[in-house]
């Protein structure tokens, strides 16, 4: 597998266009015309634009609050959904009503193309273990029961860095710093080694004539 990381310089609605995000665009189309890859992830809403600028590509958006939320962006990036070939957003929400609920308004503007939760998950240094692993266990759960096309838990381990800085006041990991297993790394297992069938579930008989 190849991974091609490209930074946009410039943020918000000011930078697109004429700014960074316009820029972005013309720059990968000269970086990367032959369209070589697969697929091109865009990592928020607006930034979707430039992505498109690698053609003959399925192409993914992983959208965050305020990419939808915010007045000045919302409107730019609901206008990308359209040409988009997977959707993708991370969810954390504490409450299980509430994260079934915005599923299915993710549902609802992903429209016909897959929906793809990439980040859930809770601080257990804040909530618990115990409370981490029943959180994760209704989180994937959830997630399949909503139709998602996955889940990806945030995070494998406590150890986290961010600017260059270890973070320190937070524990979404499945195991600790030291790779110790967490409650939640067995509860995770199981959740998703039972959806979205269980394994022992009894399939109805079918017959299938071919004329």
């Amino acid at each position: 597998m190849r991974i091609v990381y490209d930074f946009i310089e410039g943020n918000g609605l000011p930078a697109f266009p004429p700014g960074g995000y316009a820029r972005a665009a013309r720059e990968l189309r000269r970086r990367h015309r032959r369209g070589e890859f697969d697929l091109v992830h865009a990592h928020f809403g607006l930034s979707a634009w430039p992505a498109f600028a690698l053609r003959g590509t399925k192409h993914a958006v992983t959208l965050h609050g305020t990419a939808l939320r915010h007045p000045r962006s919302k409107r730019i990036t609901r206008a990308a959904l359209p040409f988009l070939d997977l959707v993708c957003f991370n969810v954390f929400l504490e409450s299980g009503p509430q994260f079934e609920s915005y599923l299915a308004r993710l549902q609802n503007i992903a429209g016909d193309r897959p929906l793809l939760v990439t980040e859930a998950g809770l601080d257990s240094l804040r909530n618990s273990e115990d409370a981490q692993a029943q959180a994760l266990d209704w989180q994937v759960r959830t997630a399949f029961a909503g139709g998602c096309a996955g889940i990806f838990v945030f995070s494998w381990t406590d150890e986290w860095h961010r600017g260059g800085f270890d973070i320190e006041d937070w524990a979404f990991g499945l195991v600790d710093r030291d790779r110790e297993p967490k409650q939640a790394l067995a509860t995770v297992g199981k959740a998703f080694s039972e959806t979205p069938f269980r394994p022992e579930a009894s399939w109805p008989r079918v017959s299938v004539v071919v004329c």
